[in-house]
């Protein structure tokens, strides 16, 4: 299981089209905390 960092999570939201390739290469599942979550809200 791969925990996102809110820095990333923005990065992929902006369409950073490097770290949405890197993210997508992971094998594992994917998570957010309820704190980026809230971060993000």
């Amino acid at each position: 299981m791969i925990l996102l960092d809110t820095n990333i999570l923005i990065q992929i939201l902006k369409g950073n089209s490097t770290t949405v390739e890197q993210v997508e290469s992971f094998s594992e599942t994917l998570c957010i905390s309820s704190i980026s979550a809230m971060e993000l809200y």
